[in-house]
């Protein structure tokens, strides 16, 4: 299975983040496709305002 995962961080440092509307609309049109749940794992979402660094070492095999 090939991970996903879903980058788009928040451009200001708020006190309160949503999880971003265009990643959620993506991942839920992409996985109303039967092959696509099969052969992908959406793994996480980094959508708060953290160094890139350590958001690529919580990836694992990114496809």
């Amino acid at each position: 299975m090939k991970n996903i995962y879903l980058v788009q961080p928040t451009t200001e440092n708020v006190s309160v983040a949503y999880f971003p509307y265009a990643a959620g609309c993506l991942a839920a049109y992409a996985w109303s496709f039967e092959d696509i749940k099969q052969g992908f794992s959406l793994r996480e979402t980094f959508f708060l305002r953290e160094d890139f660094g350590d958001i690529l070492k919580r990836m694992h095999n990114p496809f």
